[in-house]
C-alpha cells in the first residue's frame, strides 16, 4: 500500500521546507483561496466525523495551534494530500484537538486552519482551545485568557458542530483517543475503549444540554494546569497526572490511550505499552507530530515528526 512507502519520508525533496519556500507555497495558497471563495458563496459543506476503514492508513495528528502550514507539510510527507491540497484515497486523518490557538495573535491562522480542516481531517477531536467556541455554556477556564475568534471562524465552528464533524472521544483499533486523556480514577478503566468513548461523549452531551452539573470528567481543570482540582478532565488533564495514574495502578494500563494537550520535550514514545502522548507544539515552540498506522491489521503506531517551520510571509 502507498502509505507504507511514504509514511517515513518526512522530508522528501518535493515536500521539503526549502522546496515549498522556493515555490512560494503556491499549492497551499491556491487551495486556501478556493476554500475562501466557496465559503463566501455558502458552499462550505463539512462532513460528519467518520471512523477508518480496515485497510485505510490511520494518521492521528497532534495539537496544531493554528499552524496550518505545518499540517500541510506533514500530510504531504505522509502521502495523505497532494500539493494542490486535494485529499488522497486510502487515508484516514484524525486531529486530536487544539486545532486552533484562540488568541489575538492567531486569529488569521485559526481562520485558515478551520477552512482547511474539514477537507483534510476525517475526524476532528475537540480540544480545550476549541471548547469555548463549541460549548460556551460549559464556562470552563481557558487558561485565564479571553479567547479570540473571527465571526466567520465561529460560523464554521457552528456548521461543523451541526454536521457532526467533532468528537470528544473515539476508539480506533482498541485505542481510546481524546484530547487530554481519560484519567482512570474518573472512569471504569475495565470497560472497553469503545464503551468508554460512548460514555465520555454521552457525559459531554449531558453537560451541554444541562441535564448534569459539574461532571469532573468533562469540567475540571487540574492543579498542574492552574485549576483547583486534584485531577483533570478529558480537555484539561495534564499528562504528568495521567502517567502517574498508570504508574501507580498497573491494572489501568490495560486501557490504551492516545492523547495530546501536554507538550512533550521529545519525539513521542509509548509509555507502559498503552499510553501515547503526542503533543510537540505547545504555544511557544516545538514541532508537529503524528502517529501513523498502516491499516487495522498493523501491530504498531509509528511516530512521524516534523520540525516546526516559520509561517511564510505570503500566507495568512
Amino acid at each position: 500500500m502507498a502509505a507504507a512507502q511514504t509514511r517515513h519520508q518526512v522530508e522528501t525533496p518535493a515536500h521539503s521546507l526549502a522546496y515549498l519556500e522556493a515555490t512560494n507555497w503556491v499549492g497551499l495558497n491556491g487551495h486556501l483561496e478556493k476554500l475562501r471563495q466557496d465559503f463566501n458563496i455558502d458552499n462550505y459543506r463539512p462532513e460528519p466525523a467518520r471512523e477508518p476503514q480496515p485497510d485505510e492508513c490511520r494518521i492521528i495528528v497532534s495539537d496544531l495551534h493554528g499552524r496550518f502550514h505545518t499540517l500541510y507539510r506533514l500530510l504531504l510527507a505522509a502521502g495523505a494530500i497532494n500539493e494542490d491540497g486535494s485529499k488522497n484515497d486510502g487515508y484516514w486523518v484524525c486531529q486530536i484537538g487544539d486545532l486552533t490557538e484562540g488568541t489575538s495573535d492567531s486569529v488569521r491562522r485559526d481562520a485558515a486552519s478551520t477552512l482547511l480542516s474539514p477537507g483534510w481531517i476525517d475526524c476532528q477531536v475537540i480540544g480545550n482551545h476549541e471548547l469555548p467556541f463549541i460549548a460556551p455554556s460549559l464556562d470552563i477556564s481557558f487558561g485565564g485568557a479571553l479567547p479570540k475568534m473571527e465571526a466567520e471562524t465561529q460560523m464554521r465552528f457552528n456548521k461543523n458542530l451541526r454536521a457532526g464533524h467533532y468528537r470528544v472521544a473515539l476508539e480506533v483499533d482498541g485505542w481510546l483517543i481524546s484530547h487530554a486523556g481519560a484519567d482512570p480514577r474518573l472512569i471504569d478503566a475495565t470497560q472497553s475503549p469503545e464503551q468508554l468513548a460512548i460514555e465520555i461523549e454521552d457525559r459531554f452531551v449531558d453537560r451541554l444540554i444541562g441535564d448534569k452539573k459539574d461532571d469532573a470528567l468533562i469540567d475540571v481543570v487540574g492543579k498542574a494546569r492552574g485549576g483547583s482540582s486534584a485531577l483533570g478532565s478529558v480537555f484539561w488533564n495534564d499528562f504528568t497526572d495521567l502517567a502517574h495514574a498508570y504508574h501507580d495502578n498497573p491494572q489501568a494500563r490495560s486501557l490504551k490511550q492516545i492523547v495530546g494537550h501536554t507538550r512533550q520535550e521529545k519525539e513521542p514514545v509509548c509509555y507502559y505499552g498503552s499510553l501515547w502522548p503526542t503533543d510537540m507544539v505547545g504555544t511557544d515552540s516545538g514541532g508537529l507530530a503524528a502517529l501513523v498506522k498502516n491499516g487495522a491489521a498493523a501491530e504498531k503506531w509509528e511516530p512521524l515528526v516534523l520540525e516546526r517551520s516559520p509561517l511564510p510571509g505570503n500566507l495568512s
